[in-house]
């Protein structure tokens, strides 16, 4: 299981803004603003780089691993 976690993949990160619920409509809504990808990452190391975007009120950072 540790080995898995320290192989080197590709991962693609997402970056949603937060749209408050308004008085019609009670559910936030996830704007994406913009995508990259980073190449040789381990998986501890993409967590952090989605964490440390994700601390922002405004916005939500979402991982995935590169299918391409």
């Amino acid at each position: 299981m540790k080995k898995a976690f320290e192989e080197k993949r590709d991962f693609d990160f997402t970056i949603y803004m937060v749209i408050h619920p308004s008085f019609v409509s009670r559910s936030t809504k996830l704007v994406p603003v913009h995508r990259f990808t980073l190449f040789a990452l381990t998986v501890l190391e993409a967590s952090k780089i989605t964490r440390s975007i994700s601390v922002l009120p405004q916005y939500v950072c979402t991982m995935s691993l590169a299918t391409e």
